[in-house]
């Protein structure tokens, strides 16, 4: 339940923060929604296609080049621990789940 059951909702709230992100940075509102979702549903595929021969750490690996772009943001997302908020929100959902029987 934690994880594919909830899932769906922590990729589409990532969809919502790029969307977001890019309107803060000027993008169109509508322009930056597309472009959030294609790069997630392009990823997606990406990921599907690759497993289980290569998995996400390693694909996030191939397109990061090392002092880029991509490695900053990554660097920014590592700093403020998105992995460890994303275990907190599983075990989060975990719990209610098991309270809700």
């Amino acid at each position: 339940t934690a994880i594919s059951g909830c899932g769906p909702a922590y990729i589409f709230l990532m969809a919502e923060a790029m969307a977001r992100a890019g309107v803060e940075l000027g993008l169109d509102p509508a322009l930056s929604e597309r472009l959030a979702n294609e790069t997630l549903f392009g990823a997606a595929a990406l990921l599907e296609h690759a497993w289980p021969e290569v998995d996400a750490q390693e694909l996030r690996h191939r397109v990061t080049s090392p002092g880029g772009a991509t490695a900053a943001a990554i660097g920014k997302l590592q700093e403020n621990e998105l992995i460890a908020i994303v275990s907190e929100a599983a075990k989060a959902a975990q719990k209610r789940a098991e309270e809700l029987g």
